[in-house]
C-alpha cells in the first residue's frame, strides 16, 4: 500500500470510531435484557467464564497483535515480505493456540471448583481457535478500518437477531455465551479468505525464532500482566466472595470498559502510522501529542459525567437490582484517566520505538499490586475493593511509562488545552447536578444530562477556543459543504 493510497488519520478514526460504537450497540442493547432476564447469578457465571477464557486467549496470542501490527505496517507495501512475515507470525500463532488448549482443559477438568463453570467456558474456549484464525492484526497493518467497520456490522445485526430467538429465561446464559462467540468470532473464516487480496497466509515451519519470540514472549507477558489487572478482580471475587458480587462487578466493570473502548477506537488507528513514524522523531513527537490531546478532549468530559450519573447508567443498563455496582463505577471512572495516560505513553510511544521490555515492566509489577491488594482489600470491601486496585494498578503504569518516554519524546498531558477542557467539564457538573435535583424521572433526568452536557461542553469549549474543539468544528463544516 503506498503512501498516497493509505486512508487519511481522520478517515480511519472516523471508520474505527464507527466500529466501536456498533460493538456498542450489542452490550447496550443486550445489557438491559439479558441482566434482566438471567439474573445477578448466572451473569456472574457467564462473566467469570469469559474472564477466564481471556487469560488462554492472551497465552495464544502471545503477543502478536501489538507485534504484529507493528512489524507487518513496516513491511506492507513489499508483498512478498509482507507474506513471509504473516506466514510465520500466523503459524507460531497456531503452535501457541494448541498449547493454550492443552493448558485450559488441564486446569477446567483437573480442579472441582471450576466444575459449575465448565459448560460456558467451553463455549468460550471456541473464540480461542476463531481468534487465531481472524488475523485482525492483519486488517490493522494495513489500515483496514472500512472493512472491519462493514464486517462487524454484518455480524452484529445477525448476533442480535439471534440473542432475542435463543434467549428468554434463566436457563439461558449458555445461549447468550454461544451468541456472544458468534458476535465477536464470526467473521474469522471471511477474514482470512479476505486477507489474500493484501498477503499470502499459509502454515510455514521456515520461523525466524530467534527474530520473533522475544518480543512476542515480552509483548504477550505484558498483555498478559494488564488483563490481569483488569480483570483479575472478576477471578478473585468469584473466588473469594460469591456470584451475586461477581454480577454486580460485570455491569460496573463492563461500563468501564465500553467507556475505555470507545477511546482506544478513536487513538489506536494511529498505531500503524506511529511505527512507520518512529524514524522521523520530530514528526513521531507531534502526532503522538496529537493523539494526548484529543485523548484528553474527550476522556474528561467522559470520565466526569461517567462519575456524576453512574446511578441512572447503572440503573438504565441493568436494571435497580444492580444498583449495588454504582459506587464501584464511580471508582473505576477515575482509573479511565490514568489507563489513557498510560496507553500513549506505553502503545504510542515505547512499544514503537522497540522498548517493550519497560512496558512489560510496569505491567508486571502492577500486575502484582493488584493481586496482592485484592487479597487483602476484597474480604473486607468487596466490590469497591475490585475497583480501587484497579485504579491503583493503573495509576502506577500511568506513572511508570510516562516517566520512561523521556528520551524518545516529551509527552505533554498537561497544558494550556487541557485547561480548557476541564472548564468545559465544570458546565458538565452543574448540569448533571441540576438534572439531578430538579428531574424526577429516570429516563427524562438522564438524557437531559447527557445531552445538556455535551451541549454546555461544547459552548464552553468553544467558547475560550479550544484548539480541538475548533479543529473538530471545521472539520465538520468541511465535510457538510462536500
Amino acid at each position: 500500500m503506498s503512501k498516497a493510497n493509505a486512508p487519511s488519520l481522520q478517515k480511519n478514526a472516523v471508520m474505527s470510531g464507527l466500529n466501536m460504537g456498533l460493538s456498542l450497540i450489542f452490550p447496550l442493547i443486550t445489557l438491559p435484557y439479558v441482566s434482566r432476564v438471567l439474573g445477578v447469578e448466572n451473569i456472574g457465571k457467564y462473566n467469570f467464564s469469559n474472564n477466564f477464557v481471556s487469560y488462554f486467549i492472551l497465552i495464544a496470542t502471545l503477543g502478536v497483535n501489538t507485534y504484529g501490527i507493528r512489524e507487518c505496517a513496516k513491511v506492507r507495501e513489499d508483498s512478498d515480505k509482507a507474506s513471509a512475515f504473516v506466514s510465520q507470525i500466523f503459524s507460531i500463532n497456531m503452535v501457541t493456540t494448541f498449547a493454550s488448549y492443552l493448558l485450559l482443559f488441564a486446569i477446567l477438568f483437573g480442579f472441582e471448583s471450576f466444575a459449575s463453570y465448565r459448560g460456558c467456558v467451553l463455549i468460550f474456549s471456541s473464540t480461542l481457535l476463531f481468534t487465531g484464525l481472524g488475523v485482525e492484526w492483519v486488517y490493522k497493518a494495513y489500515e483496514q478500518f472500512t472493512y472491519i467497520t462493514v464486517r462487524n456490522a454484518v455480524f452484529k445485526l445477525a448476533a442480535l437477531g439471534l440473542l432475542f430467538i435463543l434467549v428468554h429465561d434463566e436457563g439461558d446464559y449458555l445461549k447468550y455465551a454461544a451468541v456472544t462467540v458468534f458476535a465477536t468470532c464470526g467473521s474469522s473464516l471471511l477474514n482470512f479468505i479476505h486477507s489474500r487480496k493484501f498477503c499470502r497466509i499459509r502454515i510455514t515451519r521456515h520461523i525466524d525464532w530467534s527474530v520473533h519470540m522475544r518480543p512476542l514472549i515480552i509483548l504477550s507477558a505484558s498483555a498478559i500482566a494488564v488483563h490481569i489487572y483488569n480483570s483479575s478482580d472478576t477471578l478473585m471475587l468469584g473466588l473469594i466472595t460469591n456470584e451475586y458480587y461477581v454480577g454486580l462487578y460485570a455491569i460496573s466493570s463492563k461500563i468501564y470498559l465500553m467507556a475505555k473502548s470507545i477511546l482506544l477506537a478513536l487513538l489506536s488507528v494511529a498505531i500503524p502510522r506511529l511505527s512507520i513514524m518512529i524514524s522521523d522523531r520530530k514528526r513521531f513527537g507531534v502526532l503522538v501529542g496529537k493523539i494526548a490531546d484529543v485523548m484528553n478532549f474527550f476522556a474528561l468530559p467522559l470520565v466526569i459525567g461517567i462519575f456524576l450519573i453512574s446511578d441512572e447508567i447503572v440503573c438504565i443498563l441493568a436494571g435497580q437490582d444492580y444498583l449495588g455496582a454504582s459506587p464501584s463505577l464511580k471508582i473505576l471512572s477515575i482509573a479511565i484517566i490514568c489507563s489513557m495516560y498510560a496507553w500513549i505513553s506505553s502503545e504510542c510511544v515505547l512499544i514503537p520505538a522497540g522498548r517493550e521490555k519497560e512496558s512489560f515492566i510496569s505491567t508486571g509489577i502492577a500486575a502484582c499490586i493488584n493481586i496482592g491488594l485484592n487479597f487483602v482489600l476484597i474480604p473486607l470491601w468487596n466490590v469497591n475493593a475490585a475497583a480501587v486496585t484497579t485504579v491503583i494498578a493503573e495509576g502506577f503504569v500511568m506513572v511508570f511509562c510516562t516517566l520512561k518516554t523521556k528520551g524518545i519524546v516529551n509527552v505533554k498531558f498537561f497544558h494550556k488545552e487541557t485547561g480548557k477542557a476541564l472548564m468545559g467539564c465544570i458546565g458538565i457538573g452543574v448540569v448533571c447536578v441540576l438534572s439531578k435535583y430538579y428531574i424526577s424521572n429516570l429516563f427524562i433526568r438522564t438524557g437531559v444530562a447527557v445531552i445538556g452536557s455535551g451541549f454546555a461542553y461544547a459552548v464552553i469549549c468553544f467558547s475560550l477556543k479550544n484548539k480541538m474543539a475548533l479543529m473538530i468544528k471545521n472539520k465538520a463544516l468541511v465535510m457538510f459543504r462536500r
